[in-house]
């Protein structure tokens, strides 16, 4: 049986995670930092009870998870899964983005989540 993460650990491994970003949470943080979509305040590597989510929006309860290819495989499927069930069972939305499609098409994936919130998103 896995021993849970204690609170004081969680917070330090989302500390790492904030100064080790993928290339593609690197792009879609600076697209989200700062109420730049929307008007809407994310956080980053944000702790939601016993897990640490790759961007968080509070007012939207909103989670959006940016995924590379380690996600393909069946076991980390299975944890994504059952760390998805976690977040609906708490009333977040829980949004998926693999890396790729952030650095090639990241308007899409903004459009995607503004229609997800219900606000309306115009390219300037």
């Amino acid at each position: 049986m896995r021993h849970p993460i204690k609170f004081p650990q969680l917070l330090q491994i989302a500390r790492e995670l904030r100064q080790r970003q993928t290339p593609a949470e690197e792009i879609f943080w600076e697209l989200l930092r700062s109420r730049r979509l929307l008007g809407l305040k994310f956080r980053r590597q944000h702790r939601i009870g016993p897990f640490i989510v790759d961007f968080f929006c509070n007012e939207a309860r909103l989670v959006i998870e940016a995924d590379g290819g380690i996600h393909s495989t069946e076991t980390q499927a299975d944890r994504d899964d059952n760390r998805d069930v976690y977040l609906r069972q708490n009333h977040y939305l829980v949004l998926r983005f693999a890396n790729r499609q952030i650095l090639e098409d990241p308007e899409t994936v903004l459009r995607e989540i503004a229609q997800a919130t219900g606000r309306w998103w115009e390219q300037e």
